[in-house]
């Protein structure tokens, strides 16, 4: 008996053995073949015979991997989108460092202050990669979005806290200046984008080594 998921397991192993190894344009693809596939079998088809349609339609893999080098599209639609607000962020971030940095502060302990924070967060946009091996893998894709989802948001919501509840204890009595601990509170985002986009990579990962 036809058993889809089998076939589509079966299918990613060819399409990986043919040149098409990151699990994002892996993942592009199966969606489209899953969408053929269910736009078929609505309208009559056999499941079995709407597969093999389907998996002419997408193509060889030898011809999708030219495809996609001319393209360039190697990563799925929401991890461009954490990369490019972290992207951001770190560049604002590191604008106000400076600008702080230079006009604002001119004692060595909140410099720092200023400048542990600075690095701390580069760092972490720099090298979070290196804790994916650490990270849990989670096959199901709505579930590892999810969690990277919370991740992110986590880290927004301690930032908050730490906004609301904290640092009222550190500001400045005779100055109208934010004090320099401030900038720490981009580290829990920091943070948060560093570990949604880890456990997104790692069953990313996992997912295309089990393919």
């Amino acid at each position: 008996m036809f058993n889809l998921e089998h076939a589509i397991a079966s299918w990613r192993r060819q399409m990986a053995a043919g040149g098409i190894r990151t699990s994002a344009s892996l993942d592009e693809l199966e969606s489209h073949l899953r969408e053929d596939v269910e736009r078929q079998t609505e309208s009559g088809t056999a499941p079995e015979a709407a597969f093999e349609l389907a998996v002419r339609r997408v193509g060889e893999p030898r011809a999708l991997k030219v495809e996609f080098a001319k393209t360039g599209h190697t990563r799925g639609p929401l991890e461009i989108l954490r990369i490019a607000i972290a992207g951001v962020l770190i560049l604002l971030v590191t604008f106000l460092s400076v600008a702080a940095y230079i006009l604002c502060y001119d004692t060595l302990s909140d410099r720092l202050v200023l400048a542990g924070a600075v690095v701390c967060v580069l760092a972490i946009a720099r090298y979070w990669s290196y804790a994916i091996p650490y990270l849990p893998v989670i096959p199901d894709r709505q579930k590892r979005n999810g969690l990277a989802a919370g991740c992110i948001l986590g880290g927004f919501g301690i930032a908050t806290f730490v906004c609301q509840v904290v640092l009222p204890h550190y500001v400045h009595q005779d100055e109208n200046v934010t004090p320099a601990i401030f900038f720490w509170v981009v580290f829990p985002i920091a943070l948060g984008f560093g570990l949604g986009c880890g456990v997104s990579r790692a069953g990313q990962d996992e997912t295309l080594r089990s393919a």
